[in-house]
């Protein structure tokens, strides 16, 4: 009975001892876990702001001045700006347009006085270099039926082109004019015209009397900036680089993102799957749990024991 008392109590014992390390090994994979997933975290996190540190650093904001030599004002966006410049050219060689038009204009009686009035201040004022090289391919004649907000009669220059082709035979000079593009205009009319072009008319709008009038008003150095920016225009426009939308990019770096993160969370879940399973901890000790919880009058004798009791003669 001692025996059989003893093997019990080892039983109970080894039962007792395997349910409290379990307990504790359950206990301290439990916290093992959470500590690597706090981890993983944690280094996620310090990484995206690392990351959006160093953007931010590195990330410049307002146009790049190429020469800073030329620009006297410290990189301040005043008329000595090339954009700015570039908008004057082009309000000037509008000008040009308009006058050159209007003091061509042959009528067919004294009364009739039919003049085009100013384009639309967005096609001088748009320097972007997509628009401008679509603009020095247009005709003369589309572009000039945008008219100016500043005018009630929105109808003006559509009603002097209609006047012109009802009229084309005293309206040859001007009909050839209204079908040059935008670009032959202002290379082969606009860079070579001088007084002698407006001689007698009612306004001088030739380059060389826009030359005298700008030295006059801002002085020799803003004249020879005009100058460089009126002959290098074109050329300008058909060698410069389109520049990127900045709505596109932000959608780029949005969907970018997007990918990074389901990326990260890939990672996060990958590395929970390497993670200890309860599951399995569990069905480590369900066999041990099913013989402790056998009785000692169930339990088969061990090979010592019935070579015992063959001995004993039970």
């Amino acid at each position: 009975m001692n025996e059989d008392h003893n093997i019990i109590w080892n039983k109970i014992s080894d039962l007792n001892t395997g349910k409290k390390f379990r307990k504790k090994f359950i206990k301290k994979s439990q916290q093992i876990n959470k500590e690597k997933i706090i981890k993983h975290e944690s280094n996620s996190i310090k990484t995206d702001a690392n990351n959006n540190k160093a953007l931010f650093i590195n990330k410049k904001r307002g146009r790049k001045i190429k020469n800073s030599n030329d620009n006297k004002t410290g990189g301040i966006h005043d008329k000595f700006t090339d954009d700015n410049l570039k908008r004057k050219v082009k309000t000037h060689f509008h000008n040009y347009i308009i006058a050159l038009l209007n003091s061509k204009i042959q009528y067919s009686s004294q009364d009739q006085k039919i003049k085009f009035g100013k384009m639309k201040s967005h096609i001088t004022q748009n320097i972007t270099v997509e628009y401008n090289r679509n603009l020095f391919e247009k005709k003369i004649k589309d572009i000039i039926l945008e008219v100016s907000n500043k005018y009630q009669n929105k109808e003006i220059n559509s009603t002097c082109y209609n006047y012109i082709m009802e009229n084309k035979e005293i309206n040859k000079e001007v009909i050839e004019l209204l079908n040059m593009t935008y670009k032959d205009m202002y290379l082969d009319c606009y860079l070579k015209s001088t007084k002698q072009s407006f001689l007698g008319k009612e306004k001088d709008e030739s380059f060389v009397r826009h030359q005298e009038k700008l030295k006059e008003k801002f002085g020799k150095e803003y004249l020879n900036k005009f100058i460089e920016n009126a002959k290098n225009l074109i050329n300008f426009y058909n060698t410069c680089k389109k520049r990127k939308s900045r709505k596109k990019n932000e959608g780029t770096s949005n969907i970018q993102s997007s990918k990074e993160n389901t990326k990260q969370n890939k990672n996060i879940n990958d590395n929970q799957s390497n993670y200890l399973d309860y599951s399995e901890i569990e069905k480590m000790y369900s066999e041990q749990n099913k013989i402790s919880s056998i009785t000692q009058t169930d339990a088969k004798p061990t090979c010592s024991e019935s070579e015992s009791e063959n001995k004993n003669g039970y």
